[in-house]
């Protein structure tokens, strides 16, 4: 595997809606979301987020980098669409919890090095249905490469008076994005303005777009009311 290590979090009435593992028939499917940290962050910093979505009823995952201090967004890249895969071989496994509960509606999230390597994923990956940026961090090197274009619809969150990852950098992740798509900068906001559903100093905006993004870009879901219970988590360590 390409992460350390994963956690799962589950809407509510996840154990309950069984699937009929002869027939694979049960209830309706569930999108599903990979979160990638920052810069020396674990899995745990994104959970604000896979709460707030698993909430509205996605499955989400959290997932460390191998190396949190020194992967750049090419490694975080490989890691997202790494877990990707490992979601989509734990749908079809039949001793497995997730098995007949996946469809093949997948996105990936991620903050600041996270969020760098989103745009990478997007260009691996175009089955990709949506990618969300926040804050994302160019590393070393993609600050003044070109990036290549992707086609996968794509949110960017940025923060005005972000001085660790500059809003011109972040454009640039925006600007290569052919797909649908919509920027956010929020006035006064910091590098920590979409670290999590709160937003930071600027609550409302952060909260009403990234409860609307999966909706809007490709899932074909609607989020309905925001309800903070009835999520359940679990921790998955890769071979």
């Amino acid at each position: 595997r390409k992460y350390a290590k994963a956690r799962i979090f589950v809407p509510e009435g996840f154990d309950d809606e069984g699937v009929d593992k002869s027939s694979g028939t049960g209830p309706d499917k569930l999108a599903s979301v990979v979160i990638v940290p920052g810069f020396a962050c674990g899995e745990n910093v994104m959970s604000a987020w896979a709460f707030f979505w698993a909430s509205h009823g996605f499955l989400v995952t959290t997932i460390s980098a191998l190396r949190p201090f020194h992967d750049m967004p090419r490694r975080r890249a490989d890691a997202a669409l790494d877990c990707v895969d490992a979601l989509k071989a734990e749908g079809t496994r039949v001793d497995s919890a997730l098995f007949g509960r996946l469809d093949d509606r997948f996105a990936v999230a991620g903050w600041s090095l996270g969020g760098g390597g989103c745009h990478l994923a997007a260009v691996d990956d175009p089955s990709l249905k949506c990618i969300l940026e926040f804050a994302p961090h160019s590393g070393l090197g993609l600050c003044f490469a070109r990036l290549e274009p992707h086609d996968v619809p794509t949110l960017a969150i940025a923060g005005q008076c972000d001085v660790i990852a500059w809003p011109w950098v972040q454009r640039r992740f925006y600007d290569a994005a052919r797909g649908p798509k919509l920027h956010l900068e929020v006035r006064g906001g910091d590098h920590a303005i979409a670290a999590g559903p709160a937003g930071g100093n600027c609550f409302q905006i952060a909260f009403a777009y990234g409860a609307c993004a999966l909706c809007t870009f490709g899932f074909g879901v609607c989020c309905g009311d925001y309800s903070p219970c009835g999520v359940r988590v679990g921790v998955l360590r890769p071979d």
